[in-house]
């Protein structure tokens, strides 16, 4: 992903106080007033709370103290979107159709593991802390481990027909919010519920990569500039969740760091957390035995670069699971 001359967009949204938000709320005051077909420019921060920065360390967390991803006091904070954009003519019963044009990612970005989180939070509870200095193409996890740039927002979304406040950590069908769909990326559409008029769309929590699963629950976490173009869909059934198009570009990435093929593991067991479970240790096991890694590096780099697949899901409560990782990562 090389760079290239960043296109200018008649509206722009630069993160600050007034354009952060921590909720989807069809109240919220519009940031910006768009026509149907235009493009915004967004400027996005990390999703934390500037607690974490590219020098915090298992120590800092460890005096931060603290006790989930949610705790406002503790280390990570909340998921910031910035908006709303209101679009003309967005009406209830529409779509949004929301265009990726353009990413470009930050200069450093972070992955952690937090307490009550994550698929193995009893086994690997943290908190632990791993930062990145990134570049146009791809980062070093450590030495002989890169990892691509393969840029998404974890989550998009727009207002609830219904009052309130809607966080954006926590995905819904008819919102959108905090999905963390890899696959969203340069190139990609995405079409979202309209509940209420104008839409109130709103996007962030950026990410440099992350796997299918993202299972310590953080990506490669870090900020982003991005060109999105945002148009009214009328006269389409109305959608019940948010659908989206991969680009042949993403496609191509995915496939290209998977040239020298990946390594799996399967596992079979009653119950889809049990199968996944079981996938996952398996394939950390291989990466600690066989590509030197400690438990917790190979819990990481399973959150940002593997891949959890389901194989089948017979109805019959048996489910079998595929947990793995590219082979063209590990460059040494």
């Amino acid at each position: 992903m090389s760079p290239v001359p960043f296109i200018k967009s008649i509206h722009h949204i630069h993160h600050g106080k007034e354009t952060k938000l921590l909720s989807f709320n069809r109240n919220h005051k519009r940031l910006i007033t768009i026509n149907s077909g235009e493009e915004v420019s967004f400027d996005n921060t990390h999703a934390d709370i500037h607690k974490i920065t590219r020098n915090t360390t298992d120590a800092d967390l460890i005096e931060m103290r603290p006790t989930s991803l949610l705790d406002i006091e503790g280390c990570m904070g909340q998921i910031y979107v910035d908006g709303p954009v209101y679009v003309n003519g967005a009406e209830p019963g529409d779509a949004l159709k929301v265009e990726i044009l353009e990413l470009q990612t930050g200069d450093w970005g972070w992955t952690g593991i937090f307490p009550g989180l994550g698929l193995l939070q009893d086994e690997i509870p943290g908190p632990h802390i791993k930062t990145f200095e990134l570049r146009p193409d791809y980062t070093v996890f450590k030495t002989g481990v890169h990892i691509p740039a393969q840029p998404f927002y974890g989550t998009m979304g727009v207002a609830s027909a219904e009052e309130g406040d809607l966080h954006p950590l926590f995905p819904r069908n008819d919102i959108g919010g905090n999905f963390d769909c890899r696959y969203l990326g340069i190139g990609a559409v995405m079409y979202l519920p309209v509940n209420v008029p104008g839409a109130l769309f709103a996007v962030g929590d950026a990410h440099f990569s992350q796997g299918d699963g993202e299972i310590t629950g953080t990506a490669l976490e870090t900020t982003m500039r991005s060109r999105i173009r945002l148009t009214v869909a009328k006269g389409r059934e109305p959608l019940k969740s948010p659908h989206y198009v991969t680009s042949p570009e993403r496609v191509k990435e995915m496939h290209s760091v998977g040239e020298k093929g990946e390594y799996g593991v399967l596992a079979t067991a009653m119950g889809r957390d049990n199968a996944v479970k079981e996938a996952v240790r398996g394939l950390l096991d291989w990466l600690v035995a066989e590509k030197g890694l400690t438990r917790v590096e190979a819990y990481m780099l399973f959150s940002i670069a593997g891949n959890l697949k389901m194989m089948q899901d017979l109805g019959l409560e048996i489910f079998t699971v595929s947990a793995s990782i590219p082979l063209g990562l590990f460059v040494q």
